[in-house]
Order: structure tokens, then sequence, then C-alpha cells
């Protein structure tokens, strides 16, 4: 018997001709928006630890760039429903620092702009103004 093919008397030499589904050229191409923005605009329910970090790393890194410690880092994330240890945290910054270094530099350079720009603009107001001010400047910011 040959090891490669099954006997005839099998039901694998039986075959069924299934008529296959078509989809239209119109739908496809329907599809493809729709996948397409889903990309962009879905997101999943829950997330790992090890996504949601990566999410917030560009907040992270600004913020150990501002001198913040492993422990402060560490408290902070776990303050926000995480459960990682100090060395977790460290390995996960660095390994999303490593792939992304210059998004993250881009963003802290925009940030300290930012900074700069509020600084500026409400330094002679008066703290009651402060707020609205700085949300105009905000929403400015992020059009």
């Amino acid at each position: 018997m040959n090891k490669m093919h099954p006997p005839a008397n099998t039901e694998l030499t039986k075959t069924t001709r299934v008529r296959a589904h078509r989809v239209s050229a119109a739908d496809l191409a329907t599809a493809k928006e729709v996948f397409e923005a889903a990309t962009f605009l879905v997101s999943p329910d829950h997330y790992t630890q090890r996504q949601a970090f990566g999410e917030l790393m560009p907040h992270l890194f600004i913020l150990q760039g501002n001198g913040w410690s492993w422990q402060q880092l560490t408290k902070l994330v776990n303050d926000s429903g995480f459960k990682l240890a100090s060395s977790t945290v460290r390995r996960y910054f660095e390994e999303f620092k490593n792939l992304n270094l210059q998004t993250y530099q881009k963003t802290m350079n925009e940030r300290l702009l930012l900074m700069k720009e509020v600084a500026s603009q409400t330094q002679e107001m008066d703290l009651a103004a402060i707020p609205g001010r700085v949300a105009e400047i905000l929403n400015a910011f992020y059009r």
C-alpha cells in the first residue's frame, strides 16, 4: 500500500461538487473600504498589558525624560490599572523605545513647544483666566 495515497475504497476518493460562492466586484470594493476604515477606527475592547503600555509609551517617554524614576513610573502605571513589576516596566519601556524612538522624541519636542507657548501666553494673565486660555491653546494645537 502506498503511504502517500489512501486506498481507493475510502471516503477521500468520493468528491461532491459544491458550487463556489462568488463575491461581486462592488461588494469586494465595499468590503475593502470597511476593512480599511476598521484598521483606523476600531479598537479591541480589551488590551494586553503590553499593548496598553505601548499606547501610553509616548507619555511615559516624556515623564522618564523629565527625570521620573522607574519606581515612580511603575507606581503611576500600576495606579492606572496595570499589575507590572518595576523590572517589567523598564523592559517594556526599553523595547518600545527601541522600536519608536524617533516618534517619541518628536512627541516630546511638540509637548515642549506647547508648554513654552502656554507659558508665554499666560505669563501675565489673571489666575482665573489661565485655564480658559490654556484650553484655547490646546484646542488650536491639536486641530
